[in-house]
């Protein structure tokens, strides 16, 4: 088998001192002081009936950064003085209501007026995700805490890999692609959460968010670790709300590349194999009834197949998925609005755990179905209150099956067989949430009220049955054989509630406060949680160009269904071999599964801090520290006592990851940004994680738990990017990512670890460089960007496996490092 000796990883202490060059020219403010005009904002709602205050406003260039940010007063105003003549966008944003934007042109010596008139919101489909990173365009959130930004607009703009919102996710400070899936501030893919609108998109029965949408349904993406709001809850370590694209009064269309490339003969790239992708994808949307009712639709399917490097080429696994998405936004009334959207995804992936160590007939196929309606109704009920009302059903099937019944059979070389288990999951959701907010003056000070009920129903109906696991030395003898009980049944139904009530408090002309408590119901463990929660936002300047926020927040997980099904699982009989392959060591172990009597719910307490300062027009700068600490987290262990042998799930698993952000962005004017964030970070966690071997695609292996760093600990990460529009029709840009390599951990012959978890070794330090060159033709109508992207285009060596047994002779030999790809792109939009 092919391979590529390591060098094995060592911390790499001081290393990637990283360097971010932006391109500077100063600004002048020669006479500024007898050149500027002023801006005056008011913010209303309902035609200007109700005045609004606490909305967060920001000036900009149009398509630039954002050069101050304030705060309506009780009355709904603000001023912006000692702004250079121009035009400018003034952009108002308070949650529950949509973003709305005015431009004004700003003339020496005039006060400019702009009022702006601030839409009940309807389901918000951008993405906010939840777990503090940069922000694009740094601004205030609506909860106060500090989010990242990512648009539609840059995810178009920028070499994404397959051009979807999950793949940008790295362009942020604090999430990383590890391997288990992506890491928010450290945390597990499933101590995450998505949200659509007030709505989970998150598979009850795991945890894991389940992002499925076309990505020409999605307007933006937004990143907090610290949702000071109450509203916002079943996370321990960031949220992702999507917010997904509204039809406007006109009808548009948006064509994409198709994404078509090509497989080559290795080392012969002239050579076509085959095809290695198609992505096609569409979007339309315009007014059905003119001012009234509104339909925005958007379809994408994929086709890829992906080899393992270190395999034979004709070893492939091929994934087949169609996302379509429907949203209707009506306006009943003046006062009332309804929103319905409707997310169908079913998809195929065969040989889903092809790598080095697992040929097609090894690995295991999946095949998912994902179904989701949602209907949210907003209403203003008196002058200063409005009603929000949200009612989500949703249904996925899950099917995980090998290609045969026979035994696994795991060597250190090369695994053989079929994949152990064959499991079906079914989890149905219904998910009900009512919200009312409310503004009130008390003795001068402005207070803007929020609280509500979420309720989650969720059932889970699963099956499971499992073959026989050999565990062979690299002589063929037998180590180890693991057999399991079954077939078995699960089923398991909860309830889960929550309150929540928050005040946000103009406490200052600079100063807002947002506290707030929630209590939940967990309906797997049956215990009742208390969350309070409190962050500020202080502008140290009358311009609002430099910021402090902070905050601290406790945030309980929901416990996954799945946690519920523990002792229905199938019992273990484990066997254990002399070097003879023969001769038993020890009796079998049979281990059976209980619980401790009594599980806590997860949580994690966080806080952080963060100052922003806009240094000019062009520069801005971004300190942070952040720190999680994770409590009560679900693991398993096997445990023998005499005879007597488990599998223990307790709630004795903790966690802890810290992080410090140095972000500087440099942004002049519409035609060129660039920017870079340095991240230095620690995270560990208790290993045995629950969801780690009993998810939809399990492992058989459980061995001792220890806390350690987390396989997807990177003490040093920088990640830059840059775009420049060159004349009116090139477009150039880039993304670069240099980080420390992931750690990993060494077995024996019986696949038992050895040695400290998660310390001595390393993948190698990774340095990554995406390419962008575009240019804009005219083509009838239609004024499409067409050009080339080039992925990881320096061809760096990115190893993503291991041989990490020590019994074979290629220990610590690294594999599959994902090649230089080169691929046509088209933008087009009409």
């Amino acid at each position: 088998m092919p391979s590529i000796v390591a060098r094995r990883g060592r911390r790499s202490g001081w290393v990637l001192a990283v360097c971010c060059i932006l391109f500077g020219s100063p600004l002048t403010a020669a006479a500024q002081a007898q050149t500027t005009g002023t801006i005056l904002v008011a913010t209303t709602t309902q035609g200007g009936a109700i005045r609004l205050p606490g909305v967060v406003l920001t000036i900009s260039r149009p398509d630039g950064p954002t050069i101050a940010t304030q705060f309506s007063d009780e009355e709904g105003r603000c001023r912006f003085p000692s702004v250079a003549p121009g035009t400018y966008w003034v952009t108002a944003t308070l949650s529950g209501f949509d973003d709305t934007r005015a431009t004004v042109r700003v003339e020496a010596g005039v006060e400019a007026a702009a009022r702006l008139d601030l839409p009940v919101s309807g389901i918000s489909e951008h993405v906010e995700v939840i777990g503090r990173a940069e922000n694009t365009q740094p601004t205030i959130a609506e909860t106060l805490a500090p989010k990242a930004v990512l648009d539609s607009r840059t995810v178009a703009q920028l070499p994404i890999r397959d051009n979807s919102v999950l793949s940008a996710l790295k362009l942020l400070a604090g999430i990383v692609q590890g391997p288990g899936g992506v890491s928010i501030k450290g945390g597990r893919p499933n101590q995450s959460a998505i949200q659509l609108g007030m709505a989970s998109l998150t598979d009850p029965t795991t945890g894991t968010p389940l992002f499925r949408l076309p990505a020409d349904a999605v307007d933006s993406v937004e990143v907090f670790a610290n949702p000071y709001a109450v509203e916002f809850g079943r996370f321990s370590s960031g949220m992702t709300v999507v917010n997904t694209k509204r039809a406007g009064d006109a009808w548009q269309v948006t064509l994409n590349s198709p994404d078509v490339s090509f497989r080559t003969v290795r080392h012969r790239p002239w050579a076509i194999k085959g095809l290695e992708s198609f992505g096609p994808r569409i979007g339309v949307g315009g007014p059905l009834v003119k001012g009234r009712l509104f339909l925005q639709q958007s379809a994408q399917m994929r086709y890829e197949v992906g080899e393992a490097q270190s395999r034979s080429q004709d070893d492939t696994r091929t994934t087949k998925w169609l996302s379509a998405f429907t949203r209707v936004d009506a306006n009943l009334t003046p006062r009332q609005s309804l929103t319905g959207t409707l997310n169908i995804f079913p998809s195929r992936t065969d040989a889903a755990t092809l790598n080095t160590f697992n040929g097609p007939e090894v690995a295991a196929d999946v095949n998912d179905t994902l179904l989701v309606g949602n209907a949210a109704a907003h209403s203003t009920v008196s002058d200063s209150a409005v009603v929000e009302s949200t009612v989500q059903m949703g249904h996925f099937d899950v099917n995980v099956a090998g290609h045969g019944t026979s035994p696994m059979e795991l060597v250190p070389e090369g695994n053989t067989g079929h994949f152990f288990n064959r499991q079906h999951r079914r989890t149905d959701t219904f998910q009900w949430v009512e919200a009312a907010t409310g503004s009130r003056s008390f003795y001068g000070v402005q207070h803007l009220f929020k609280f509500g009920l979420d309720l989650l129903r969720t059932t889970f109906v699963g099956t499971s049955d499992s073959s026989a696991v050999d565990i062979r030395r690299p002589d063929g003898t037998l180590a180890r054989r693991l057999t399991f009980g079954g077939p078995i049944e699960q089923r398991v139904r909860t309830t889960d509630v929550a309150l929540f009530a928050q005040d946000r408090v103009q406490a200052a002309a600079r100063l807002l406060v947002e506290a707030g408590v929630r209590i939940d119901r967990d309906g797997v463990l049956n215990r009742i949680n208390g969350t309070p929660r409190v962050g500020a936002v202080v502008l140290l300047n009358a311009s609002g160009t430099t910021v402090l926020r902070g905050g601290y927040g406790l945030f309980f997980e929901r416990t996954p269904s799945v946690v519920g099904a523990f002792d229905q699982f199938e019992t273990t009989t484990d066997r254990r071999y002399a070097a003879d392959g023969t001769t038993p060591i020890t009796a079998p172990m049979v281990f059976v599964h209980r619980a401790a009597t009594a599980l806590d719910t997860a949580r994690s307490t966080t806080w952080n801090l963060g100052f922003d300062d806009r240094l000019n027009q062009a520069w801005f700068l971004r300190t942070a520290l952040l720190s999680r600490r994770g409590v009560s987290e679900l693991v398993v262990s096997p445990m023998t006592a005499g005879s007597t042998s488990e599998l223990r799930l307790t709630s004795e698993g903790r966690s802890s990851y810290r992080e410090a952000e140095l972000t500087l962005r440099y942004a002049p004017g519409p035609g060129l940004e660039a920017s870079g964030s340095y991240v230095r970070a620690s995270a560990y966690a208790n290993l045995n994680t629950y969801t780690a071997f009993f998810d939809s695609v399990r492992w058989p292996i459980i061995s001792t738990d220890a806390y350690a760093p987390t396989g997807s600990d990177i003490p040093h990460r920088f990640v830059g990017r840059f775009r420049a529009l060159v004349g009116s029709r090139w477009s150039l840009s880039s993304v670069v990512e240099v980080r420390t390599g992931f750690p990993y951990s060494a077995v024996n012959e019986t696949l038992d670890w050895i040695g400290p978890r998660n310390q001595q070794f390393h993948f190698p330090t990774v340095a990554v460089v995406d390419l962008g060159i575009e240019r804009q033709f005219n083509l009838f109508k239609w004024k499409p960007w067409i050009g080339l992207r080039a992925y990881n285009a320096l061809n760096a060596f990115v190893p993503t496996e291991v041989q990490a047994n020590v019994a074979s002779a290629a220990f610590g030999s690294l594999y599959n490092s994902y090649h230089r790809q080169i691929r046509l792109q088209v933008r087009i939009d009409r």
